[in-house]
């Protein structure tokens, strides 16, 4: 099997016309799983609870993410954090791509370390990923 390289994430994931769409780019079993997602604006994940912890990364465009009773304003590489078992939703603002990680394999949030990754097609630019130990 051979893997399909992107030059960014636009082109892996197109965002389509009035909807959302994903792709899988990591799925550790019992593990980490990253998903890029694309909104068009005005799309919405209505709130929802997680049996884990998770977090996403805005790539590209503007959103209104929810954790809680709390709204939070969210800009391209700007990360906010999911803490498991809290109701938490997206609104896209604006045409939009962000990465969601799932930490499955996390029973104890302090044992989070984190890194800086570059992102693809950004130059310089890099986000903060969190690892369990």
């Amino acid at each position: 099997m051979s893997a399909t390289l992107f030059a960014t994430y636009a082109d892996a994931l197109p965002i389509p016309a009035d909807g959302i769409a994903s792709r899988p780019l990591l799925d550790m079993k019992d593990g980490a799983k990253v998903v890029l997602f694309a909104l068009d604006q005005g799309q919405e994940i209505s709130p929802h609870l997680s049996p884990f912890p998770a977090s996403v990364v805005l790539l590209s465009g503007h959103m209104q993410v929810q954790v809680g009773p709390r709204t939070h304003d969210v800009l391209p590489h700007e990360e906010v954090a999911f803490p498991m078992g809290h109701p938490h939703g997206l609104k896209a603002l604006a045409p939009s791509h962000f990465m969601l990680v799932m930490k499955r394999a996390v029973k104890d949030p302090a044992t989070l370390r984190f890194h800086q990754v570059p992102l693809p097609g950004a130059g310089a630019e890099s986000v903060s990923c969190a690892c369990a130990d």
